[in-house]
Protein backbone atom coordinates (compact mmCIF):
# COMPACT_ATOMS: atom_id res chain seq x y z
CA UNK A 1 0.00 0.00 0.00
CA UNK A 2 1.28 3.35 -0.66
CA UNK A 3 0.16 7.06 0.60
CA UNK A 4 -0.98 9.05 -2.58
CA UNK A 5 0.36 12.81 -2.80
CA UNK A 6 -2.11 14.72 -3.99
CA UNK A 7 -1.66 18.88 -3.99
CA UNK A 8 -4.18 21.53 -4.79
CA UNK A 9 -3.58 23.08 -8.34
CA UNK A 10 -1.02 20.53 -9.15
CA UNK A 11 -2.83 17.06 -8.53
CA UNK A 12 -0.97 13.90 -8.08
CA UNK A 13 1.66 13.96 -10.89
CA UNK A 14 0.24 10.56 -12.65
CA UNK A 15 -0.44 9.68 -16.09
CA UNK A 16 -2.89 7.27 -15.47
CA UNK A 17 -4.92 4.39 -18.13
CA UNK A 18 -8.18 2.70 -17.63
CA UNK A 19 -6.82 -1.17 -17.78
CA UNK A 20 -10.16 -3.27 -17.16
CA UNK A 21 -10.56 -5.36 -15.33
CA UNK A 22 -6.78 -4.94 -13.27
CA UNK A 23 -7.60 -0.89 -12.48
CA UNK A 24 -5.51 2.35 -13.76
CA UNK A 25 -2.41 1.77 -15.25
CA UNK A 26 0.67 3.79 -14.27
CA UNK A 27 2.05 5.70 -17.32
CA UNK A 28 3.96 8.09 -15.97
CA UNK A 29 4.79 9.34 -12.46
CA UNK A 30 5.74 13.41 -12.51
CA UNK A 31 8.69 15.19 -10.04
CA UNK A 32 6.41 16.89 -8.69
CA UNK A 33 4.83 15.97 -6.10
CA UNK A 34 6.05 12.94 -6.42
CA UNK A 35 4.88 9.63 -5.45
CA UNK A 36 7.63 8.23 -3.57
CA UNK A 37 6.94 3.95 -3.81
CA UNK A 38 4.79 4.16 -7.20
CA UNK A 39 6.48 3.30 -10.23
CA UNK A 40 5.80 3.32 -14.16
CA UNK A 41 3.79 0.07 -15.05
CA UNK A 42 2.05 -0.30 -11.79
CA UNK A 43 -1.35 -0.62 -11.81
CA UNK A 44 -3.64 1.06 -8.60
CA UNK A 45 -6.42 -1.51 -7.89
CA UNK A 46 -7.78 0.56 -4.74
CA UNK A 47 -7.37 4.06 -3.46
CA UNK A 48 -8.98 4.11 0.19
CA UNK A 49 -12.26 2.61 -0.26
CA UNK A 50 -13.03 3.14 -3.33
CA UNK A 51 -11.89 -0.67 -5.55
CA UNK A 52 -10.77 0.34 -8.94
CA UNK A 53 -10.43 -2.96 -10.57
CA UNK A 54 -13.79 -5.19 -11.65
CA UNK A 55 -15.48 -2.27 -13.17
CA UNK A 56 -17.19 -3.10 -17.06
CA UNK A 57 -17.02 0.47 -17.85
CA UNK A 58 -14.36 3.42 -17.64
CA UNK A 59 -17.18 5.94 -16.51
CA UNK A 60 -18.19 3.62 -13.62
CA UNK A 61 -14.25 3.38 -12.68
CA UNK A 62 -13.18 7.19 -12.84
CA UNK A 63 -16.57 7.82 -10.09
CA UNK A 64 -14.64 5.51 -7.90
CA UNK A 65 -11.21 7.06 -8.57
CA UNK A 66 -12.54 10.85 -8.41
CA UNK A 67 -14.60 10.24 -4.82
CA UNK A 68 -11.33 8.73 -3.57
CA UNK A 69 -8.65 10.91 -4.21
CA UNK A 70 -7.65 12.76 -1.96
CA UNK A 71 -3.79 13.47 -0.30
CA UNK A 72 -2.84 10.91 1.76
CA UNK A 73 -5.47 8.24 0.48
CA UNK A 74 -4.08 5.22 0.77
CA UNK A 75 -3.80 3.25 -2.39
CA UNK A 76 -3.53 -0.69 -3.61
CA UNK A 77 -1.27 -1.41 -5.68
CA UNK A 78 -0.25 -4.58 -8.55
CA UNK A 79 3.39 -4.62 -9.05
CA UNK A 80 4.22 -6.86 -12.24
CA UNK A 81 7.29 -9.32 -10.98
CA UNK A 82 10.31 -9.39 -12.45
CA UNK A 83 9.35 -13.65 -13.35
CA UNK A 84 6.62 -12.89 -15.65
CA UNK A 85 3.07 -14.96 -15.11
CA UNK A 86 0.71 -15.30 -17.44
CA UNK A 87 -1.63 -12.22 -16.93
CA UNK A 88 1.23 -9.81 -15.72
CA UNK A 89 2.18 -6.58 -17.50
CA UNK A 90 5.40 -6.61 -18.83
CA UNK A 91 7.85 -3.09 -20.31
CA UNK A 92 8.86 -3.51 -23.85
CA UNK A 93 11.49 -0.65 -25.53
CA UNK A 94 10.25 0.19 -28.78
CA UNK A 95 12.64 2.65 -29.36
CA UNK A 96 10.52 5.88 -29.44
CA UNK A 97 12.60 7.51 -26.69
CA UNK A 98 12.14 7.92 -23.07
CA UNK A 99 8.22 7.39 -23.98
CA UNK A 100 9.11 4.36 -26.00
CA UNK A 101 7.95 1.61 -24.15
CA UNK A 102 4.75 -0.67 -24.61
CA UNK A 103 3.14 -2.31 -21.61
CA UNK A 104 2.21 -5.88 -22.82
CA UNK A 105 0.22 -8.83 -21.20
CA UNK A 106 3.05 -11.46 -20.59
CA UNK A 107 2.43 -14.55 -22.42
CA UNK A 108 4.09 -16.98 -19.47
Amino acid sequence: TIPLRVRPNLGAGLSLVWHPPEGYLVEAVEPNPGQPGLRHGDVLRRVGSAMLSGHRQQSAADRMLAAAWQDGAVATVFRPSCDSCLGDLVSARCGMGARGSLLLPAVG
